[in-house]
C-alpha cells in the first residue's frame, strides 16, 4: 500500500471520497451518538483550552452504567467540574448527574468539592 505522499492527487482524492461517505454512512446510522460524542469532543476541548484541569475525560462504572460525560479535574485545588452533554438544554438534568457522579465522588474524589453543569447546542 502507498503512503499518502507516494500517492498520486486522484488517488488521494478518491481514498478521502471513499473515506468520506464510509464516515457519512456510519454517521447516518447513528446520527444521535456520533453527533452526541462530537458534542462532548468539542466541550472538552473548551475546558482544556481553559488551562484550569490537571486531567478531562469521561466516566462509567462496569457495564457503561452511570456514564459520566465529562469529568474535569483540578487537583491542586481539589475541585471536579461534572458535566452532562446533551443537544437540547432542557434534556440536561443536574439531579441524574449528581446522582451518576455520587460513587466517584464518594470513592476517588471523596476529599474534593464538585461542580455540576450542563452543556448544549446553546453554549457554543
Amino acid at each position: 500500500m502507498k503512503s499518502i505522499s507516494e500517492r498520486s492527487e486522484s488517488e488521494a482524492q478518491l481514498t478521502v471520497v471513499v473515506g468520506h461517505r464510509r464516515i457519512r454512512k456510519t454517521s447516518l446510522c447513528d446520527y444521535p451518538a456520533f453527533s452526541g460524542k462530537i458534542l462532548e469532543r468539542y466541550f472538552t476541548e473548551i475546558l482544556v483550552n481553559l488551562k484550569r484541569f490537571s486531567a478531562i475525560g469521561t466516566w462509567w462504572e462496569k457495564g457503561n452504567q452511570n456514564e459520566l460525560d465529562i469529568v474535569a479535574v483540578d487537583e491542586l485545588n481539589k475541585t471536579v467540574l461534572f458535566a452532562e452533554v446533551k443537544w437540547k438544554k432542557e434534556n440536561i438534568s443536574k439531579g441524574t448527574l449528581q446522582e451518576r457522579a455520587k460513587k466517584l465522588l464518594q470513592n476517588q474524589l471523596k476529599d474534593y468539592s464538585a461542580e455540576f453543569t450542563g452543556f448544549s447546542m446553546e453554549d457554543m
